[in-house]
């Protein structure tokens, strides 16, 4: 559909800084933020684009997109979508080959959106105290591009968040979901709790130091489902760290040292492989050192790499179309 590069949206500002969340965060970006919004969540941090700003026409917004030199661009608001013509605003910009991205409330239809833009959905929550403004058409229009956050302020949020997941099906349908701590409102860490599993092994270790600490980092991250799981690697031995007539060398060797334990990282991922299948979890984070690889030979980039293909093509998710 042709674009009137003289048709004209109010803009409160256009800067250019780092994306502070969703997929691309930490990357420098342009943010085009319009002004006007339906909406009253409690927690909004940009109510000064509820009003004021300046009219522009869009080959003026094109031409200091263009002047900031970025391939990112964000359009964002209060609610962008407030205003008609922001819908050509982004075919105009993905027409110049930049890489869109729209922040959007979920309060209004993402139907006309070009399809070349990242849409973020923000579903509203019971604490933003406008979660009856979300349209849910919107949920069926959203694909593998695009990411849906929700706004966590407490507890509450967070089970009809996790309800919501489930119900909608998001994990299938969009790229990403993200959970956002409301500031001030919602404790990070504790957040990282609700939606983290932490997973520990007692494979007949000589020492339990390992469990002790993984305990304390779970307590301190309020970790809320912390799992140890009782391996018997010590009744295959091989292993100073797992067999008492093995000694355990106060100075390092050359080659794979006698603390390696045979096979050990291998059966870890395999337990938290089955683990994230089972709970629909999308991450596995390993505490592997790879300043190590070059003794142990399962601390090095190239088997955790390995390890990642065998996952893409022996897990029910990646033939399903969501790899962990």
């Amino acid at each position: 559909m042709p674009v009137n590069p003289a048709a004209t949206l109010r803009i409160t500002e256009i800067f250019h800084s780092l994306q502070g969340e969703a997929s691309t965060v930490g990357r420098p970006t342009v943010f085009i933020r319009l002004t006007g919004c339906p909406l009253r969540c409690q927690y909004c941090d940009t109510a000064y684009a509820f009003e004021g700003g300046s009219m522009s026409k869009l080959e003026e917004i094109l031409a200091e997109v263009e002047r900031l030199d970025c391939q990112l661009i964000t359009v964002t608001g209060g609610e962008p979508l407030a205003q008609p013509n922001c819908i050509p605003l982004l075919q105009l910009l993905c027409d110049e080959g930049y890489q869109v991205s729209l922040e959007t409330s979920g309060a209004m239809s993402v139907e006309k959106v070009d399809p070349r833009v990242s849409i973020v959905l923000d579903l509203k929550t019971p604490g933003s105290h406008e979660v009856d403004r979300n349209d849910l058409s919107n949920v069926s229009l959203i694909s593998r591009k695009d990411q849906v956050k929700f706004v966590i302020c407490n507890n509450q949020d967070y089970v009809w968040a996790k309800a919501k997941l489930l119900e909608w099906n998001l994990s299938e349908r969009a790229g990403e979901v993200l959970f956002s701590p409301s500031f001030e409102e919602q404790n990070p860490a504790e957040l990282a709790g609700y939606v983290c599993c932490a997973l520990s092994f007692d494979y007949g270790q000589r020492s339990s130091s390992e469990l002790v600490a993984a305990a304390r980092i779970a307590a301190a991250m309020q970790v809320s489902d912390q799992r140890v799981v009782k391996l018997g690697l010590d009744a295959i031995g091989g292993s100073a760290l797992t067999d008492k007539a093995l000694d355990v060398p106060e100075q390092e060797s050359e080659g794979i040292p006698v603390t390696y334990v045979p096979a050990r990282n291998t059966v870890f991922l395999a337990y938290g492989l089955a683990l994230a299948e089972a709970i629909d979890a999308a991450t596995i984070f390993i505490g592997v050192n790879s300043l190590d690889y070059s003794g142990y030979p399962d601390c090095r980039p190239e088997y955790i790499e390995a390890f990642q293909a065998m996952m893409d093509l022996g897990t029910k998710k990646a033939v399903e179309g969501s790899p962990i």
